[in-house]
């Protein structure tokens, strides 16, 4: 066949000879046109990147058997039975025959399931199929409290959905390192495999290996990423299996786009059916982000009136938009805002700490100058400043270093007489540290103290005595084995010491005098020695060191205080630790 040019005249549809009287007969390339669909043979030859892909899968297509078309059927039917079944334990069990049936399919059945006539029914049945596992809006509720009790099903329902997924692009994937493995074998043997192209320049590969086997998922990537957001984000609809799952499918989008984080995947281009044709190029619309695609689905549900009744893509919002970073973001600041503001505001703690969180992430990934435009800033600091009043130490774990981040776009002089909102949330914060009580919430404070001095500068002289007050509080209790408040409490006397070291001397007596009582207080022989307060004394021990030497050049006066100490009978306990200092 190839030698007598058969093939040749089968590809390119030209037949040598005299033309017949009358109306033109018919060619061989016109019946190739008829079964692609409506278009010129030209057309079809542009279209096609490479010839040899051209010949291989469509041939298969041309020739599948009657068994092949049965098993396409049969999914079909599978599918559709799927969205129109109503019991959920039904749905997992006929989406388990899915993939079942799914595994057993051939590469000439895959092909024929993807291609026309058949591509646009599949994708509108396996689009059904993944909303099927996406939590529908509770549009009937009156109170939006939700519990596990709620999402029933759901997560055996998506981890079915997922599983299925992963198969066919799995199979997908599959086909197509067999078709570049013959492309490759092609171009390896061109005397004895190639074929004639007649002076058509051979075009890449890609777009055959992309689009005849990933056309459904150009239509349901966006779907696909909200799923895998609200089940990677919340528990109430989640298992660990489908976690897993959705990490795995995940992993497999990342490597078949190419890109090497979540963020990436989003913001670039992910239409694999590109057109290739030079006078039919992409339009702007089609080639939308998935992170824009996304912006513009969950506007309409995610408004002030709605967002508490569609938990499921409150919780995909919030994953997306934390996976976006610098300069995406820009051009959405608004829509991220007020959903923010909807959430901080909101009565349920989970609630305001996706709202906090989500307004970090947008301060941390855009520019200050951006935030200060029609007074966004100052929006976000009267909405977060309410919040500082909260006994819950999980937001304020979130919140105080939001509002540190806030405050230095809001004031970035560091002249500290303009400096007024970070005195006023300062003061506030140190009268809370002072007077809790709660072990959790004293850790968060006394932690976050550390970087609001840091921020503040010279400034925090102006709250000194107060700081101070609240060290020496902080040293006398026992919080935990590992006694995080008061290593971070001694973090934060190293770092005022060091800041505000023109005005320590009027604090010197209180300062050595709590520093003496910690150290015997950690040192005492009758205390406990399990292995982690062992290493928390010994952090502590090195931190109290640290602090006095560092008292001990900005103040050489305290050496005589420090040599009575060494001398002391009564401190056998810390003597060992003094004489490291003198």
């Amino acid at each position: 066949m190839r030698r007598g040019k058969l093939e040749h005249l089968v590809t390119t549809g030209k037949f040598e000879g005299k033309r017949s009287r009358g109306r033109q007969r018919e060619k061989i390339m016109d019946g190739l046109a008829t079964w692609f669909g409506p278009g010129k043979v030209s057309d079809i030859l542009v279209a096609v990147k490479h010839r040899v892909g051209f010949v291989y899968t469509n041939f298969k297509m041309a020739n599948y058997n009657k068994n092949d078309h049965s098993k396409v059927s049969k999914m079909f039917k599978l599918l559709e039975t799927v969205v129109e079944n109503r019991c959920f334990s039904e749905r997992i069990s006929i989406l388990k025959q899915c993939t079942a049936v799914l595994k057993c399919f051939s590469e000439n059945e895959i092909v024929i399931l993807l291609m026309k006539p058949h591509d646009k029914r599949f994708c509108a049945s396996i689009e059904s199929v993944i909303e099927t596992a996406i939590v529908p809006p509770f549009n009937s509720r009156e109170y939006f409290s939700y519990s596990e009790t709620d999402f029933e099903w759901y997560a055996d329902i998506a981890e079915a959905v997922i599983n299925f997924f992963i198969e066919l692009l799995s199979i997908c994937i599959s086909c197509r390192s067999s078709l570049s493995k013959a492309l490759e074998l092609q171009q390896e043997h061109p005397d004895s495999e190639s074929l004639e192209t007649d002076g058509i320049e051979p075009q890449p590969e890609r777009h055959v290996l992309n689009c005849e086997y990933f056309i459904w998922l150009d239509s349901v990537q966006m779907k696909i990423i909200v799923l895998i957001g609200a089940h990677l984000s919340s528990k109430l609809w989640s298992s660990v299996n489908t976690q897993q799952l959705c990490n795995f499918f995940l992993q497999q989008l990342l490597d078949l786009y190419n890109v090497s984080s979540v963020g990436e995947l989003l913001c670039s281009e992910t239409n694999l059916l590109k057109s290739s044709h030079e006078n039919n190029p992409p339009k702007p619309k089609t080639n939308l982000s998935l992170f824009v695609k996304f912006m513009l689905y969950c506007k309409a549900p995610l408004r002030k009136e709605e967002w508490q009744r569609n938990p499921f893509l409150a919780e995909a919002f919030s994953w997306i938009v934390c996976n976006i970073q610098m300069p995406y973001l820009s051009d959405h600041i608004d829509q991220i805002m007020v959903v923010s503001l909807n959430f901080i505001d909101d009565h349920q703690v989970v609630n305001k700490m996706r709202g906090v969180s989500l307004m970090h992430h947008l301060l941390l990934n855009t520019s200050a100058e951006e935030m200060r435009w029609f007074n966004r800033a100052e929006v976000m600091y009267t909405s977060l400043k309410h919040q500082l009043y909260s006994k819950e130490w999980q937001l304020m774990e979130k919140l105080l270093p939001c509002l540190l981040c806030l405050l230095h776009v809001l004031e970035p002089s560091k002249n500290n007489f303009e400096n007024i909102r970070h005195h006023e949330v300062f003061e506030n914060l140190l009268q809370e540290a002072e007077s809790e009580n709660l072990i959790a919430m004293r850790r968060v404070y006394i932690f976050s103290l550390k970087d609001f001095t840091s921020q503040l500068g010279i400034g925090c002289t102006r709250h000194l005595s107060t700081i101070v007050r609240i060290i020496n509080h902080y040293l006398e209790v026992e919080d935990s084995p590992e006694d995080k408040a008061r290593k971070d409490a001694l973090g934060l006397l190293h770092k005022v010491i060091s800041i505000a070291w023109l005005r320590i001397s009027h604090h010197l007596q209180s300062i050595l005098q709590s520093l003496c009582k910690f150290l015997l207080d950690i040192n005492a022989s009758n205390l406990p020695r399990d292995e982690k307060s062992l290493q928390a004394r010994s952090y502590m021990n090195g931190q109290v060191v640290d602090i006095l030497k560092l008292l001990k050049q900005l103040v050489p006066d305290i050496q005589p205080c420090l040599q009575s100490l060494k001398d002391s009978d009564h401190l056998q306990d810390i003597k060992h630790i003094i004489s490291m200092v003198v």
